[in-house]
């Protein structure tokens, strides 16, 4: 008996214990395996916009690195460009003062015009012209001449000509300080303005030699000298009626030329040495 009442205490038991199990099958375990799956899906979600905020903050970072390289980049230009500024201000300066002085070194400061050059009669006697035609016509080779004086206006504002790979300024933690080279720009612009002032100093001296000529060649026709048998001839061929207006504008030329050939040889027997330019202007 006391045999039968255990063994019924234990069906007892494992009966109870079957019910937990199937109520944790049937209620628990569906429950946890359904907060498990909350709890997976929460992770992913997590460490996706954990990975959209990081691609978002390394494209913000990106982004400013790009304004701060941009905006560095425009100092740095901004500031070249003063600096670039400032240098043609000088170069500019020495060009005015380097054509001056040779303008005085050819003589044009003593001979500014025609009017300041002494005649006595047709025949030319200053030497202060005569000055000014040796140093017009010395400089023969007009490239290398404005070479020099390209090279004497930046040694006169401090700035050195550019040397092969040679950088356009000294730098400071990525700045331009003092650009110590000239820079292609100002070179070029340099240039430019230095051909106009060397064609300038020739022009004001071939307009004075021209100017000296009319002088003269007037002169001439207003004095005995003019009595030349060839003048003579000129004179009757320019005024005759019987001659078409063609072969008075001829005889005319052929006059101007005679003259000016006459002239030239009487000048350059005094040491006065013309331009060929000036001639060549004269006899058109």
């Amino acid at each position: 008996m006391k045999h039968r009442l255990l063994v019924s205490k234990r069906d007892v038991q494992g009966r109870r214990l079957a019910d937990v199990w199937n109520v944790f099958v049937q209620i628990l375990l569906p429950l946890i395996l359904v907060l498990s799956f909350m709890i997976m899906l929460s992770i992913a979600q997590f460490k996706k916009g954990f990975d959209e905020r990081g691609t978002t903050i390394q494209d913000l970072t990106r982004e400013i690195k790009g304004l701060v390289d941009r905006n560095e980049f425009q100092e740095r230009r901004q500031h070249r460009e003063q600096l670039l500024d400032i240098q043609w201000q000088k170069l500019e300066l020495a060009l005015e003062l380097v054509i001056n002085k040779k303008r005085q070194e050819l003589g044009l400061g003593r001979v500014p015009d025609a009017k300041a050059v002494a005649l006595v009669g047709s025949e030319v006697r200053d030497e202060q012209f005569k000055s000014l035609c040796e140093n017009a016509v010395a400089i023969r080779d007009v490239a290398k001449f404005k070479t020099q004086l390209f090279e004497s206006i930046l040694s006169q504002a401090g700035v050195d000509k550019p040397l092969a790979h040679s950088p356009s300024g000294a730098t400071v933690a990525g700045y331009e300080t003092q650009p110590r080279v000239v820079s292609k720009e100002n070179g070029e612009k340099l240039s430019q303005q230095l051909q106009q002032r060397v064609d300038g100093l020739f022009s004001d001296v071939q307009r004075i030699q021209h100017e000296v000529l009319t002088r003269v060649f007037e002169e001439k026709l207003a004095t005995p000298e003019a009595q030349d048998a060839k003048i003579l001839e000129f004179f009757r061929r320019v005024n005759d009626p019987r001659n078409s207006a063609e072969n008075q504008s001829e005889a005319a030329r052929a006059m101007v030329r005679y003259l000016n050939d006459k002239i030239r040889k009487s000048l350059e027997v005094g040491g006065y040495k013309l331009l060929d330019k000036t001639w060549e202007s004269i006899n058109q």
